[in-house]
Parts: C-alpha cells; structure tokens; sequence
C-alpha cells in the first residue's frame, strides 16, 4: 500500500470514528414513548417524553393508579431494552397536580422542566423543578401560600444553590409563572374591597390578644358596596373556595357567612353594604357557629379551640362570653 492509499485510509477511520463519537440515535417522538410506557406497565400515562442526556436514552412518564396518586417513572435504555431507574422513580400525592413539563437544555446537559402544584382546603405549595436524568436528581425550589395567593418562597437547597444554571433558570420560572401572585399595585392598596380581610387585620391589630369577658374591645369595621361573599379571599382563588359555608344567619338587618378556614362575612341589609365581621388568628380556628343574641348581637364559635366571641354590632365592640 503506498502512502497516498494509506492517507486515505487513515483519513476514512478517523472521519468513521468521529462520525460514531458525535452519532445520535434518531430522536424518539412522544407517542412512541407512550407507546412503551404502555406495553411496559399496560397503563396510559398522562404525559409520557423521550430525553437523551450524555449519551443515554431515557424516557419519562408520569402514570395514575387506582387511589389517584401519581407516579413519576424513569425508564433508561440499556441495550435496546427498557430498564426501570429506582432512583428516580416515586409517587407524587393525590393532593398533586403536574404542569408545564418541558424538555430544555443548559450548556450540555439536559433536563426535564415541570411545576407540581400541590394544594390542600386552604393553603398549598408550587414545586418548580428540573430532572436530570443522568444524575437521576430532581432539583426543586418551591413557593408556599394561601391557595390563590402563594407568594413565600421556600429556603433554597444547597444542591440548587451549589448549581447556578439551574438555580438561575428556576428562579426564572419563578418571576414569569402566572401561578405564583406577584404582588400589584392592586394588593397594596388596603383600600380595595379584594384586600378587605387585610384591611381589618390592620385596623384591628392584636385584637385576638385584647379580647376578654370583662370588658368591651372595640372592633373597627370598613363597609363596601362590593359583594364581599363573592370576593372576599381575593380574585386569583378557584371558586369553591366561597363555597365552603360553615354557617349562615339571617336577620331583619343583617346577614352573615362563615367559612371553612376563612372568615365571617356580613351584609348590612339597611346601609345595603358589605363588611367583613370576624377574621380568626389562624385560620385553624375557622368558624363554625354564628347565631344572634339579639337584633345587633352575634355570637360566634370557633373550631379547634379557638375563642368563642361576642360581638355587640350597636357599639362596635366585641367581648369573651
């Protein structure tokens, strides 16, 4: 063989080699994911995508199982066969919901973006994550609130701290996610009948401390033309939230509704106003009874514990029976 040839041949291996070390397999679409996921488990999963992250195939899926909770499966590719990545594999709560999955890329390595939202009758968590597959390692920051209203991050983990691409694509997320309640001009104005609950939490502050059976605390009270029964935990809260009626009276002059982990709203049939009568100091101690003494006299109980009170709509007061 002269030289000429074996420049040749020496050209064609590398350019052979190079060619296998950057060769990708063909991209696996979502449905043919599924489709494996399918005859793996014989369930339909609600979301099912293929990754490739340094060099390996991996397919993530998210299945439901009989009670409704939610399993999040990590099958890796292992000589054209599907392997199960234990590390990797757990349920996610009934309670849980799963949004925003997307496939993304930081420098080389990639990742799985998803939010799970998990919420309870009151309050909640947004879970904002990114899955490596290759590390098998899910990378989280979560915003904890009021349902409707979470706004209060959690301390950040050393593993995202430690990670910058990842914590400042998170944080990202954080800023632009519609589900998180970035504060407005609107919620800093007490004034609005949507802050209402803050409003009397302000111009009665400390008043759960002051109450006692043996003399009158006055009680301050802001009355609006909105209908507060409709609106009173804000606009960004899903509806049967207001649902959720522990009691209601109803009198010649007044109107009132207590909530499940709420408040008690009244309606005063003469000024035709709304007002909010009795926030709790935790809303484990939600209101459960609401009866009337007299015409402008409430008496109101309180779950868990908390402080039964009386108050006197006549003078604006409140009292400890």
């Amino acid at each position: 063989m002269n030289k000429q040839t074996l420049g040749i041949v020496v050209v064609l291996v590398i350019a052979v080699g190079l060619f296998f070390a950057f060769y990708e397999k063909p991209t696996m679409s979502d449905q043919e994911a599924a489709q494996i996921v399918q005859h793996e488990y014989v369930k339909n999963p609600s979301f099912a995508t293929a990754i490739r992250d340094s060099g390996d195939y991996y397919i993530i899926a998210v299945l439901t199982d009989n009670n409704l909770d939610k399993k999040f499966i990590v099958l890796k590719q292992v000589a054209d066969l599907w392997q199960e990545h234990p590390a990797a594999t757990g349920k996610i709560g009934w309670l849980s919901s799963i949004f925003d999955m997307e496939k993304i890329k930081l420098g080389n390595n990639s990742y799985l973006f998803f939010t799970t939202v998990e919420q309870g009758s009151a309050a909640g968590s947004i879970f904002f994550t990114l899955f490596s597959p290759s590390e098998s390692h899910f990378y989280t920051i979560s915003v904890f609130g009021a349902n409707g209203n979470v706004n209060q991050p959690r301390p950040v983990s050393d593993d995202v701290k430690n990670n910058k691409k990842v914590n400042d694509y998170l944080l990202q997320q954080i800023a632009a996610s519609p589900k998180v309640a970035h504060i407005t001009n609107q919620d800093l104005n007490t004034n609005s009948p949507e802050n209402a609950v803050r409003k009397w939490q302000l111009d009665n502050e400390n008043i759960w401390t002051k109450i006692t059976r043996f003399s009158a605390t006055p009680v301050n009270f802001t009355y609006y033309d909105q209908n507060l029964f409709n609106s009173w935990a804000g606009p960004n809260v899903v509806k049967e939230y207001y649902q959720s009626i522990t009691s209601s009276v109803e009198n010649d002059h007044y109107k009132f509704v207590a909530y499940f982990k709420g408040v008690v709203i009244g309606y005063d049939k003469t000024q035709s106003k709304y007002f909010v009568l009795w926030v709790p100091s935790d809303m484990y101690e939600w209101p459960t009874d609401i009866a009337f003494i007299d015409a402008n006299t409430v008496h109101i109980n309180s779950a868990n514990s908390g402080p039964s009170v009386t108050i006197h709509l006549n003078n604006n007061t409140i009292t400890s029976p």
